[in-house]
């Protein structure tokens, strides 16, 4: 083993773990910073959609963005909440209501489909971070181990 003349040993980034500051929340980020980018997601998919008169045929994609976003940077609670808040905001201004069930058929089987898909990212999205850090803890497992064999 070597160590630095001044006795002072840098810290080495983890295998695979990115070098420059992290661009989603960490485990350990604030509650409220999770959950204010979930509900500022939406709300911006909201003003996005109500802004722009192309996106009133489609608005779904604007809202998958949202809770995508919401997913990837605070995790599986601010995902849910945005797929909800989404449902919502879609519900209210931009689906018709129903009046027969021959077109509300339609409307609904939309919604439910975002529903579904949003609910399925959550939820995939979820899994590979829960695989990443058992994936981290292994290697620092394995790491101790090295190390314990060298010592001997």
């Amino acid at each position: 083993m070597s160590s630095d003349p001044g006795g002072v040993t840098a810290a080495r980034p983890a295998i695979g773990a990115s070098p420059g500051p992290a661009l989603f929340a960490a485990d350990s980020a604030p509650a409220w910073r999770r959950y204010g980018m979930a509900v500022g997601s939406v709300i911006l998919a909201w003003g996005l959609t109500e802004a722009t008169p192309a996106l009133h045929g489609v608005p779904i994609a604007a809202f998958f963005a949202a809770v995508t976003l919401s997913t990837f940077y605070g995790h599986l609670g601010p995902g849910l909440l945005a797929t909800a808040l989404s449902m919502a905001v879609l519900d209210y201004s931009f689906l018709p209501p129903i009046r027969d069930l021959t077109s509300g058929i339609g409307e609904t089987l939309r919604a439910a489909t975002f529903a579904l898909a949003a609910a399925l990212m959550n939820l995939l999205h979820e899994r590979r971070r829960l695989a990443e850090v058992q994936r981290r803890e292994s290697e620092v497992r394995e790491r101790e181990n090295l190390e314990a064999t060298a010592r001997e």
